[in-house]
């Protein structure tokens, strides 16, 4: 049975079907190899780079997260205009794992060519932008495919194969670190050690995806109704008055996007943690590397316990969208205030040294210290604070237990409590209409701040330290709960709209 409506935004026919649960697993298992793959090899790129390339920046750094951004926006847009066109996810999702094929390859030469190692990290995180945008239209697939009564269920398999897989990625991570470096020689000079390693599991993982897209995947696009429980949409419709046709609102979805960039901004302050957390704590790389691994198994296991109570205990159903997003809100703005450098803490960072030698805490010391170091031609890796960074004798230490268990509630907790309610009330806001440019203005919108927002935080970083980084991110999170509760009662779901007016037209007109 079908119906037509009329629309400014796509003319489309409204469907009485059934979720598609069998695309829907294949597209989530991609997801999970992905998953793996980013969590086993996130943690050690910085590290990487700084080791092939000791004299590096944090500035640098941040250039090239945000060029990867730049081409994650663009392709991202490109994947979801096509879709839309064709009506289908599954040639743009197919190219992006190709690109990370690419991307991998390349990676994998990076040490054999370390002359050009900076610019063939640029174009590695480049390629890695662009795939992650081609697979960007996974989620107008999930949108497009489920019903709304369900669509919390498709999300939370989505938010379960993440999160199972960042906790299966770090552990590889951690097991790759026995390999040490430079690890085992294999053929054409390339080598198996902890920082190539998660690459090839990458590359393996990407193969494997690219022949379940292709042999087992339907990307089709379909318009389905909302509740089979409730009142269908097309009797919904029939309440109304062509002439009164209800459009999705727009203000809500305005506001959804706004949450969206913050909670990007969230973690965009997150992105110096490689750097910040080697100079606090003086880690080695190789230490790094394995204490980021284990800090994203224990987010990993904060995040598996909330897809497994949407996708089993029905916790989407229990729980509304906007009360989870006020906790999750709630968590990113507990992380800024209990890690911000507090005037009442008494230790200082410390300056670079040889691990187990003596601490400075003094620039003009640890400068002399370390030109001696120089001169010596010694050829131990210093950790702690650069000598060029003058904020380190002034600014307080975090306690390395706080920041880490409250890192990993934020990003355990609020971010995948914010991801998954977002991506199942802005698709609910939407309604009925082909929602593959719109996902892809959603999915962007984030991305904005990537673009331009690792390079200005890491030049803030480099200058004056943390402290006005999380002082943004503290008054960022207050004004978007602030607008939240403020637009509270139109965020709701485009059925809930539409019954909202169809009980108006019957009440009578000294009612309304």
């Amino acid at each position: 049975m079908t119906t037509k409506t009329k629309s400014n935004e796509n003319i489309l026919e409204l469907e009485v079907s059934k979720t598609d649960w069998r695309s829907i697993y294949v597209a989530n298992i991609v997801a999970f190899l992905s998953s793996i793959q980013m969590g086993a090899a996130v943690s050690t790129i910085w590290p990487f780079m700084k080791l092939l390339h000791p004299s590096v920046t944090e500035n640098t750094f941040g250039l090239m997260r945000g060029s990867a951004a730049l081409a994650n926006i663009i392709t991202s847009g490109l994947a979801g205009y096509f879709s839309n066109r064709i009506s289908n996810t599954k040639p743009s999702m197919i190219l992006g794992k190709i690109v990370g094929v690419i991307g991998s390859t390349l990676y994998l030469f990076i040490e054999v060519y370390s002359s050009a190692a900076i610019v063939l990290f640029f174009i590695f995180d480049i390629l890695h932008g662009i795939a992650g945008g081609m697979m960007s239209v996974f989620r107008t697939h999930i949108a497009m495919n489920s019903l709304e009564s369900e669509r919390a269920k498709a999300f939370g398999l989505t938010m379960l194969a993440s999160a199972v897989g960042f906790m299966i990625g770090p552990v590889f991570q951690i097991i790759f670190t026995r390999f040490g470096y430079p690890g085992w020689s294999l053929f054409f000079g390339l080598h198996w050690n902890l920082y190539t390693a998660p690459i090839f599991l990458s590359f393996i993982t990407s193969i494997v995806g690219i022949i379940l897209l292709i042999f087992f995947f339907n990307g089709k696009m379909h318009v389905k109704e909302k509740n089979e429980e409730e009142s269908s949409s097309i009797q919904n419709f029939q309440m109304i008055n062509t002439e009164e046709e209800v459009h999705y609102d727009r203000v809500a979805m305005v506001v959804i996007i706004f949450m969206k960039v913050i909670v990007d901004l969230n973690m965009i302050g997150l992105t110096i943690s490689g750097p910040y957390t080697m100079t606090i704590f003086a880690w080695t790389s190789q230490q790094s590397v394995l204490y980021h691994a284990m800090m994203m198994t224990a987010t990993g296991c904060c995040s598996l316990v909330f897809a497994v109570s949407y996708v089993f205990f029905k916790l989407g159903t229990r729980i509304s969208e906007r009360t989870c997003l006020i906790v999750a809100f709630g968590c990113f703005l507990f992380f800024y205030l209990m890690t911000y450098p507090w005037f009442f803490i008494d230790e200082t960072i410390p300056y670079e040294h040889i691990p187990g030698d003596e601490v400075y805490y003094s620039q003009a010391i640890a400068k002399e210290a370390k030109t001696i170091y120089v001169a010596a031609n010694e050829s131990k890796e210093l950790v702690g604070c650069s000598v060029a960074y003058s904020w380190c004798q002034e600014t307080p230490r975090v306690n390395v237990f706080v920041y880490n268990i409250c890192a990993v509630l934020a990003i355990g907790i609020g971010f995948p409590l914010s991801q998954i309610n977002l991506d199942i009330l802005y698709s609910k806001i939407l309604g009925p209409i082909k929602q593959g440019v719109h996902q892809a203005v959603f999915f962007a919108s984030g991305q904005v701040l990537n673009v331009l927002g690792p390079v200005i935080v890491t030049r803030v970083y480099t200058s004056t330290g943390p402290r006005w980084i999380w002082f943004v991110e503290i008054l960022a999170s207050m004004f978007c709960l602030f607008i939240f509760v403020i637009f509270y009662s139109r965020l709701i779901p485009y059925s809930k709209r539409v019954q909202k007016k169809s009980h108006l037209r019957e009440l009578p007109s000294y009612f309304r």
